[in-house]
């Protein structure tokens, strides 16, 4: 029988760290994706009303516990139930008004309290910071009632959502949530801090998911210190992502994209 396999496929069987992600895993990143996309619609943040979102068509046994909306970034957020899955999550919408153009140009850095040698950029961090504390006390809230579920934080499209979802997960585990109950999905998320920052987010064992979306640029904008951590799903084409191992980014995936060919559109998309 004649080897169908393509040289892109080979390299990839060649390589333990590197796998084609499998119809299983893509379908558990498209529910994450949709999760963060509904919060675009009006209707859920402004409103706290999931039904009138086409997009939430798809979801079965989700119940909107909050939604947030800060006063200075803007920062947009809700946490939801999800008595099918058995998951609490934290849902972040992306850059989406002015303010939250602000928050993603505020790229100084400053160091992060929670690790020695960390720096952050300053905006995506005080843009979490905004909703933190009330966000939280939600989450915690559910995962007393709910025991047995699982804690998730997501966010997609431009910088915002991603870099608050990040930002979550490592809050909740600061707060005592367990490593092997947090799970961590972001979708086109910026580099948010320096190798110490990336490192310590490994560290936690809270498992790290990024999906990038083919030439998607917005992954690669940062100072030049700073590091995605984390399993990376790099969408190729419509029918190929390749996933890059746990750690920090590697050369094996969307890092190796030369800067000209980063695109604007594939953020969005």
């Amino acid at each position: 029988m004649a080897d169908t396999t393509t040289p892109r496929q080979k390299r990839i069987n060649d390589d333990s760290s590197v796998h084609q992600a499998s119809p299983e895993e893509m379908s558990i990143q498209k529910h994450y994706l949709l999760l963060a996309y509904s919060t675009y619609c009006s209707s859920v943040i402004l409103d706290g009303d999931l039904t009138s979102c086409p997009i939430c068509d798809v979801f079965d046994g989700i119940t909107l516990i909050k939604t947030f909306k800060s006063s200075f970034y803007d920062t947009n957020a809700m946490v939801i139930r999800d008595d099918k899955r058995k998951e609490v999550v934290a849902v972040f919408q992306g850059t989406f008004t002015l303010r939250g153009w602000i928050a993603d140009l505020g790229a100084l850095q400053i160091p992060y309290p929670a690790m020695k040698g960390a720096q952050v950029h300053k905006g995506f961090y005080e843009n979490y910071m905004e909703v933190a504390n009330d966000l939280t006390a939600v989450v915690l809230d559910q995962a007393e009632k709910y025991p047995d579920y699982t804690i998730a934080t997501t966010g997609n499209r431009h910088s915002l959502g991603g870099a608050s979802s990040m930002f979550c997960a490592m809050d909740l585990f600061q707060r005592g949530v367990p490593a092997e109950k947090l799970r961590l999905y972001t979708q086109g998320g910026p580099r948010i801090g320096n190798k110490a920052f990336a490192e310590y987010v490994l560290s936690t064992k809270v498992p790290v998911t990024r999906l990038i979306n083919k030439l998607d640029g917005g992954p690669h904008i940062s100072s030049p210190d700073f590091v995605h951590p984390g399993q990376e799903y790099w969408i190729q084409s419509d029918s190929f992502t390749r996933v890059c191992a746990n750690g920090l980014e590697s050369e094996k995936c969307s890092d190796s994209m030369e800067p000209l060919a980063l695109s604007a559109y594939d953020h969005i998309r």
